[in-house]
């Protein structure tokens, strides 16, 4: 049997992804060229599983940084009482690095 409750969630982040790039201009979209990706960055549905162990929830934003040569998964999620929690993840290691809650 195949599980598709992820379906949603990775297409909606993919949208997100794409709609991102294009808003922040040709310099900012070539940031993200999956090409220039070193092949040691974990995949983001790696990140995802690892996201989802560490604060269960909804997950509604993903996103790829590069700080120096350093990479980094950012990962938005809204648990079970409605508050919404940043993680950032190491991308090649996987790591957590930084978890904090967002109080806005």
């Amino acid at each position: 049997m195949t599980d598709f409750s992820l379906r949603p969630t990775l297409t909606a982040v993919a949208a997100v992804a794409l709609v991102a790039a294009l808003a922040a201009g040709p310099a900012e979209a070539g940031k993200r060229d999956p090409a220039k990706i070193p092949p040691d960055v974990l995949q983001m549905e790696d990140v995802l599983a690892k996201a989802k162990r560490d604060r269960p929830g909804r997950v509604v934003e993903v996103d790829l940084d590069r700080r120096g040569k350093r990479y980094i998964y950012q990962v938005e999620v809204i648990d079970a009482d409605g508050a919404e929690w940043e993680l950032e993840y190491d991308a090649r290691s996987g790591e957590l690095v930084r978890s904090e809650r967002d109080d806005d």
